[in-house]
């Protein structure tokens, strides 16, 4: 059977709507979560000085979300797609940076006076280190959410790696590559993945897949989601 299938390795939560945009495109996706969100409980925040805040995923919006009620401070998303969930939560004024933690911060310092107190709704482990990025502020770190390795990968994406119909395996983090390869080599998968290509949101997520026994692992040329479609787009191109 001629491979043409795509393995979507996103949490259960953002994964729909990525296959549902694949679908669109004529592919055939294969869900394989490599992580689980999982929201870390705690108090209300205290907003008290806080002048905005930053987030770098749909997940940290969801967190966020859970852990206060005010929705009218400015909010300064990663990305796009950041962004549409974070006003789908009800935030009121949300601007949105190129997808990653540079532009973020340059955002950040582009609209925010210095001095002022902006609230980082964090991962645990985060990859940015905003603080470092925004000298000139106060950033307050708040760990909201974790990432949390996946148990096992589905039967189906296994069936389908199996039966050699995978073209591609999206990847949006670093972590989740590195557990991609974990859980592919709890199942004894390792040897499937020769012909399948790592396709990445970013260069540093496409150097932890090549750590991995895929045919190629390839970085988009921006670092959002319509880049890395264009990516598989000239893939399949290539037949």
């Amino acid at each position: 059977m001629k491979r043409g299938r795509v393995l979507v390795t996103r949490p259960e939560g953002q994964a729909a709507a990525t296959m549902a945009a694949l679908a669109a495109r004529g592919f055939d996706c294969v869900a394989a979560p490599a992580t689980v969100f999982e929201n870390l409980p705690g108090p209300p925040l205290d907003l008290a000085g806080i002048a905005g805040i930053a987030v770098t995923s749909a997940n940290g919006v969801a967190a966020l979300a859970a852990r206060m009620a005010r929705r009218d401070l400015p909010l300064f998303a990663v990305g796009e797609a950041t962004a549409t969930a974070a006003r789908t939560a009800g935030f009121a004024t949300v601007t949105a940076a190129a997808g990653d933690g540079a532009s973020l911060a340059r955002l950040i310092a582009g609209v925010a006076p210095v001095c002022e107190t902006i609230l980082y709704a964090a991962p645990e482990d985060a990859a940015v280190d905003l603080a470092a990025l925004l000298p000139d502020h106060a950033v307050r770190r708040t760990v909201l959410y974790r990432m949390a390795p996946a148990r096992s990968l589905p039967a189906e994406a296994l069936a389908a790696l199996d039966d050699g119909t995978i073209l591609a395996a999206l990847f949006y983090s670093v972590r989740t590559a590195q557990h991609f390869g974990q859980l592919v080599s709890q199942a004894n998968r390792l040897p499937a993945l020769q012909g399948v290509a790592a396709l990445c949101l970013s260069e540093p997520i496409a150097a932890a897949a090549r750590a991995l026994p895929f045919s190629a692992a390839r970085a988009a040329v921006r670092p959002d989601e319509a880049a890395l479609f264009d990516l598989l787009e000239a893939l399949r191109a290539e037949g």
